[in-house]
């Protein structure tokens, strides 16, 4: 990601952005979004059912959006659901608790919108994600989503 960015910088800078550019971004961008939609639906909720194949589009996409792995993103969200804007849940904006009010929901919201990916508390996957660990393609995008 880091290699990627300083890459797309250099680039911009030597050889302009364009169309393709543009295209490229937008596309990746929107694909990335689709996929952590589905990443929501199907691997948390599992509100639908789909074979192999569109299992591993489904993680490919998702892990696209650099949000976490599989089982990361979903033990996370399913303790959200569990303790909604309580202590506990990893995307509160009341995640702080403690200080001013104000500068504890500016922290609460960062942490709420992004922050929670760069968390290094980890949720006990084995309690909210077992599914997930039983899921071989689940757990291949999981062990190699750095690559």
């Amino acid at each position: 990601m880091i290699a990627g960015t300083v890459g797309a910088l250099v680039w911009a800078f030597t050889q302009g952005i364009g169309r393709v550019e543009i295209s490229v971004f937008a596309g990746t961008f929107v694909l990335s979004a689709i996929g952590i939609g589905f990443m929501h639906r199907y691997f948390v909720h599992r509100c639908f059912r789909c074979g192999p194949v569109m299992r591993t589009l489904f993680a490919a996409i998702a892990t696209m959006a650099v949000q976490g792995s599989v089982l990361k993103w979903v033990s996370n969200h399913r303790r959200h659901h569990l303790h909604a804007d309580k202590p506990g849940d990893v995307h509160s904006p009341y995640y702080d608790g403690a200080g001013h009010r104000h500068v504890s929901f500016a922290k609460g919201m960062m942490h709420a919108q992004g922050g929670w990916v760069c968390d290094l508390a980890t949720t006990d996957a084995e309690y909210y994600a077992k599914d997930i660990l039983a899921d071989p393609i689940a757990m291949f995008f999981t062990r190699t989503r750095w690559y």
